[in-house]
């Protein structure tokens, strides 16, 4: 599939995706650049070049607030979205909030979708790679973050006043222990 730009330049497209009401294409191809495009003045709005290899799966999310993008490196790129927001430099339309490892993930990421499965209260990105694994990443909204991270602080805290009272024990062990434990939970 090749796309064709306002400026006339085609690129092999790996993936599409339309962002709600404003009219814009999120789209992602071989030369490892994500735009998002206005289907209305038919101009890209922003040029995204963080990944390194061919971007080839492309995911928004059900309020369409965050944007994942896959590509044939071991990590997964996330985006918060801002719909409203002009495009320029000053005022971006995405704005990157990390990368995510898949320490499972074989080969590149060729499908990605949010769903969220009945009965349960958040949403799940799920990753199809070159091989026959289903990689499953939970999604955190932006209250669970934030109170993740206070407890962090928290719990780092109390570790460094344990061992400054303390010349090691129990205590610390415990403290890593619950700290490596919500690790694991936010990355899932």
């Amino acid at each position: 599939v090749a796309a064709h730009g306002a400026a006339g330049a085609a690129a092999s497209a790996g993936a599409a995706s339309t962002l709600g009401p404003a009219g814009r294409l999120i789209s992602a191809s071989k030369d490892r650049v994500i735009r998002i495009w206005s289907i209305e003045l038919q101009i890209c709005l922003q040029t995204i070049a963080e990944h390194q290899t061919e971007v080839w799966a492309l995911a928004l999310n059900g309020a369409q607030t965050r944007l994942a993008a896959g590509s044939a490196d071991k990590f997964l790129r996330l985006w918060r979205l801002r719909p409203s927001a002009a495009g320029s430099d000053e005022d971006p339309l995405a704005e990157l909030m990390g990368e995510l490892p898949r320490p499972n993930g074989q080969g590149a990421a060729l499908g990605l979708r949010f769903v969220r499965p009945k009965n349960i209260d958040f949403e799940v990105l799920l990753c199809q790679g070159g091989g026959k694994t289903l990689e499953m990443f939970r999604c955190h909204d932006e209250s669970d973050i934030k109170r993740r991270q206070k407890r962090r602080k928290r719990r780092q805290q109390e570790k460094r006043k344990r061992k400054s009272g303390e010349a090691g024990g129990e205590a610390e062990d415990a403290a890593d222990a619950a700290d490596n434990a919500d690790a694991a939970d936010a990355a899932d």
